[in-house]
């Protein structure tokens, strides 16, 4: 169902910040529209092109509150997009990140999967999105559409983070509204900024084969740099990566770390310390945000920053000079990686790449476009000792900072063609799993150790259509010196015959013992050790595209149940 009214939607699902982008069919491809309306407690961020990437959930009354909405007193579950990647895989420069750590914490206080965490914010995020473009397009229009749903991941996202992604959009309701054919796809962060940047790209010569584009792209959290060759005259976006360097330890995040630090160094501890964490919210938006970082361009002048009440001193000044050392110190982080990058792209192709397109949040600020031009543009090479003269583009207005979520729409438009297949025909992506896991202690401490089974109660490849019910039971063994009330934690997971092994775990469900294990009651194994034994019965039953689990005691008294959403294709 192709059709003639189709939504096409990008998600830019950055580290710290979020940006979304869409187009309606019939509109013309220039026309791309961005969702820059958020809820916020200050005035200043509700306008912008990007919200956190973040989700808060209150422990005592259930609500949940994301981006912008955040009471400034809470703390909230942040880099979401890492909670989805193992701790292994994460950049070297985020391995020790305590806003990581924390978060992954707080995930398993709540007793939830990180698949669940950021589906709940997709939920909103995307709810919120289709408001704003109903209240652009007109609600009968927008609700009428199929969808296609295109995200950007980083090049070499490994297969489990790219399903786990799949998995939480389904669990946010992104790929199931009523009535509406949605199909979701993946793009990598480079191919989207080359869509994107490639039209407005201004006085370049033909692209000949083998000519190199790279994309310097200094986001939030870390500098990106890719380089990609092009195999004929026509710039393709889907060219191969030559070189990629990630992950550099910069970026807009680091530059508001270290203004914060100069504010705090300068008002000295007292006025510091009499400051709320409203307070320094409130100034490193107004003052900082949508100011200084967006348009100190190196001029010599005094910047007033207006200081909250308590602070009694009403304004500060910050030189020139002072700001200089923020954005020189981020740019420093930078350059010596580009030009190590610049060499190798030097020996590979022997020539030097036909443009460098600068793009992402730290771009939108003047001088450090201006620093950036002027050293890649004229790159200086040790040996032999020459500079090499380089084309450096950015993009007009605000297309650093939308160029990825604006090459996700573009993308879009080639994968409506996807939507043709029958809704009553679509089979389930994975197989659902469930592994049951009780709390033994060891040298190193306590965690969850899982049985040797597992149990499958949703095949790979089950038709949408077709709705069985499966009733079954989880034996559960403890040492037979374990006594009290024992917790089972069991594990939903989807897996896939392409990678049988790897699971990604979707849902969790915690049971208890009915009565406490007692010393002197247990059984005796076939190997003549003692354990306690413990039968849950388990009901899984597939109904309306969704699996309902329900755990019983031995004697069917309901102790917990749960839906989890089959993602089918």
């Amino acid at each position: 169902m192709s059709g003639s009214n189709v939504l096409k939607m990008g998600f830019d699902l950055g580290a710290r910040f979020t940006k979304v982008a869409w187009l309606l069919e019939g509109s013309p491809k220039t026309d791309i529209k961005y969702v820059n309306k958020w809820l916020s407690r200050i005035e200043e961020d509700a306008n912008r092109y990007e919200v956190p990437t973040k989700i808060h959930y209150d422990e005592d009354t259930g609500r949940i509150t994301w981006g912008y909405n955040i009471p400034a007193d809470c703390q909230p579950i942040e880099w979401l997009k890492m909670l989805l990647v193992d701790h292994s895989d994460v950049a070297d420069h985020l391995q020790d990140s305590i806003s990581i750590k924390s978060s992954r914490e707080i995930v398993r206080r709540l007793r939830k999967t990180p698949v669940e965490v950021v589906g709940d914010y997709l939920s909103r995020l995307f709810q919120h999105s289709m408001e704003v473009i109903e209240a652009r397009e007109g609600t009968e229009r927008a609700r009428a559409a199929s969808i296609v749903l295109v995200f950007t991941i980083p090049p070499g996202w490994k297969e489990y983070a790219k399903e786990g992604l799949r998995l939480a959009a389904r669990h946010g309701g992104l790929l199931n509204r009523p009535g509406v054919n949605t199909v979701m796809h993946l793009l990598s962060d480079p191919q989207a900024t080359v869509l994107s940047t490639l039209p407005v790209l201004t006085g370049l010569s033909a692209f000949q084969k083998g000519d190199t584009m790279v994309v310097i792209d200094a986001g939030c959290s870390s500098v990106n740099i890719y380089t990609l060759q092009f195999q004929s005259q026509e710039p393709n976006p889907a060219a191969p990566l030559v070189r990629k360097f990630s992950s550099l330890r910069s970026g807009t995040a680091f530059a508001d770390e270290w203004y914060e630090e100069l504010i705090e160094k300068t008002l000295g501890p007292k006025i510091w310390g009499s400051l709320s964490k409203i307070d320094i919210k409130m100034m490193m938006s107004t003052q900082w945000e949508q100011n200084i970082k967006r348009k100190f361009d190196g001029s010599p002048k005094s910047w007033v920053v207006d200081l909250p009440d308590r602070a009694s001193m009403g304004q500060l000044s910050l030189k020139s000079d002072k700001i200089h050392s923020i954005f020189d110190s981020t740019i420093a982080r930078l350059l010596p990686a580009f030009r190590s990058h610049f060499t190798e792209i030097l020996q590979i192709t022997n020539k030097g790449p036909k443009t460098v397109v600068l793009v992402g949040g730290l771009i939108q600020n003047p001088y450090v476009t201006n620093q950036m031009k002027s050293d890649i543009g004229h790159f200086q090479m040790k040996n032999p000792n020459m500079t090499i003269v380089v084309d450096v583009q950015r993009g007009p207005g605000n297309h650093p900072l939308t160029a990825v979520a604006r090459g996700a729409v573009w993308n879009a438009l080639e994968k409506s063609s996807s939507l043709g297949r029958p809704v009553n025909a679509r089979k389930s992506r994975y197989s659902y799993t469930l592994v049951a896991e009780t709390m033994v202690s060891s040298q190193s401490g306590q965690g969850w150790k899982p049985f040797e089974h597992t149990l499958e109660v949703v095949a790979q490849d089950h038709l949408i259509g077709y709705s069985p019910t499966t009733h079954t039971s989880i034996m559960c063994r403890w040492p037979a010196e374990a006594t009290g009330v024992q917790t089972t934690r069991i594990r939903v997971c989807a897996t896939r015959s392409q990678d049988p092994h790897r699971k990604v775990d979707v849902a969790l469900l915690f049971v208890e013992t009915p009565t406490p294990l007692s010393k002197g009651f247990w059984s005796i194994l076939q190997n003549g050790s003692g354990c306690h034994e413990y039968e849950y019965k388990v009901k899984a039953a597939i109904s309306n595209g969704g699996l309902d689990i329900t755990i019983y005691t031995h004697d069917l008294n309901q102790l917990v149940r749960k839906r989890i959403p089959i993602l089918f294709e």
